[in-house]
């Protein structure tokens, strides 16, 4: 089987014209292929890919793959003007008149001041009206606020917030608390949003009320290495074109796991949601993601799940894209994917521990542990064959999570944290009340602000 050649990612707008755009960087010698995303009006239409010969593609080429992916793509290709369909009345293209939502952008970041300089120069170059960027750093050394400072400068719109205590959900609850305005977009600091990336993200909010969660599309925007292809094969956010509204109801077709099925609703790389559903639903579990007590965990597919199963609908907007890098090396990606196989066992856990999640959890768990071993082996068969090592180390990590969920439940139960009241399990009733569980489970109200060093 021939080894995977660097590809070079680039975006042809048609609405624009001319040639097609880096998405990361600008080709290179060492490129063998290009793969085109074709956009209409911001929104993705599919891509295709064309060789590239001693760094150069021939325009006669692309042309003549572009004609042909034109031609070809058919009822796959989205027309940008169309609705998605009755059920959420969600148009595909914003008018240029709309009133433009306020958002609150989050990012956290943690000891990468290159990563995160490159995520707030793209935030810079973002083409929407109204919106602020709330930086949470949980770095020590200040090398993140002198990069902050440094590209932002008086920026009013951006403001930086140093919070010393570790955890990914717990940095995005300490953002959430600092945002001032009711829609609230998440990002991470190794992705680049894409200048229209609000433009589409906040659509579903305004036209559906019933949409409490909005996820967006990441497909990659670099393709060098092997490591970085199998990465793009292995995950369905990364080229999944079609919309959906996900409801408590699932479709016809949907898995039997559904709605704990993770990985389908989007990722935390880029996503929205309501600001005061993020409280009524009780926050982001602190037990849950990098830097958490269980040193891991999906906190996104969490709260996605939560979202629905309190009666609330998620909305996936393929036009909403955030580019991502990926790991480069195979050592990299492996330890990526340790984490993914641990996440899943420790989001089963939390799940099981829930009162109120724990007769569905336990009605689909036989079916779950067949269709996960089936999902991953599937993805290692396919593609280069480094995939059986990478399927090895997903399913390596999935018996770490239950020490690591047993020793950071018993930590969370006997540490103090900086919030009134410390998100655990976050339940919610369809009304938007919260169960209590034996521990209070959110801050007080949306503007409870948690300790930290604001600078604007």
């Amino acid at each position: 089987m021939n080894e995977p050649v660097s590809t070079w990612v680039g975006e042809l707008d048609m609405a624009v014209g001319g040639n097609a755009r880096p998405v990361i960087r600008p080709l290179a010698p060492t490129d063998r292929m290009a793969r085109i995303w074709v956009r209409r009006d911001g929104a993705p239409q599919g891509f295709f890919e064309v060789p590239v010969i001693e760094g150069v593609i021939d325009s006669t080429t692309l042309a003549k793959e572009l004609s042909e992916f034109l031609s070809t793509a058919g009822e796959d290709r989205i027309d940008c003007e169309d609705p998605i369909g009755p059920q959420s009345g969600t148009a595909r293209r914003p008018g240029d008149g709309d009133r433009a939502v306020p958002v609150s952008i989050i990012v956290a970041t943690k000891g990468r001041p290159d990563l995160a300089e490159q995520s707030l120069l793209s935030l810079q170059q973002l083409a929407y009206p109204s919106f602020e960027v709330v930086l949470v750093d949980g770095s020590p050394d200040g090398r993140t606020k002198e990069a902050f400072e440094g590209v932002v400068g008086s920026d009013t719109k951006f403001r930086y917030i140093g919070e010393p205590r570790p955890g990914l959900s717990l940095a995005r609850n300490v953002g959430v608390s600092h945002a001032t305005h009711e829609v609230v977009a998440f990002t991470d600091d190794d992705c680049r949003v894409d200048p229209h990336w609000l433009r589409f993200l906040v659509r579903p909010f305004e036209v559906d009320p019933g949409v409490a969660c909005v996820t967006g599309m990441v497909p990659s925007g670099d393709l060098r290495t092997p490591a970085q292809q199998y990465f793009d094969r292995r995950v369905w956010w990364s080229s999944q074109l079609h919309p959906r509204v996900f409801s408590e109801v699932p479709e016809s077709g949907d898995s039997p796991l559904y709605p704990f099925r993770v990985g389908i609703y989007g990722t935390g790389a880029n996503f929205a949601m309501r600001r005061m559903a993020v409280a009524e639903l009780g926050w982001f579990s602190e037990l849950l993601g990098a830097g958490s007590p269980c040193c891991g965990g999906g906190e996104d597919q969490d709260m996605f799940v939560r979202v629905i199963r309190s009666g609330r609908r998620l909305a996936y907007e393929p036009s909403a894209v955030v580019w991502h890098e990926g790991r480069v090396t195979d050592d990299e990606l492996k330890a990526q994917l340790q984490e993914y196989g641990r996440g899943i066992l420790i989001n089963g856990l939390k799940w099981l521990c829930d009162a109120d999640m724990r007769p569905d959890v336990v009605r689909r768990l036989p079916r779950a542990v067949v269709y996960y071993v089936r999902l991953v082996a599937g993805k290692g068969m396919s593609g280069s064959g480094r995939g059986g090592s990478m399927v090895a180390a997903e399913l390596g990590g999935v018996p770490l999570g239950l020490w690591s969920f047993v020793k950071g439940y018993r930590q969370w139960l006997n540490e103090e944290s900086g919030f009134d009241r410390r998100p655990a399990f976050g339940r919610a009733r369809r009304g938007g009340g919260r169960h209590q569980s034996r521990r209070p489970l959110g801050a007080e109200g949306a503007g409870h602000r948690p300790s930290g060093e604001a600078v604007q």
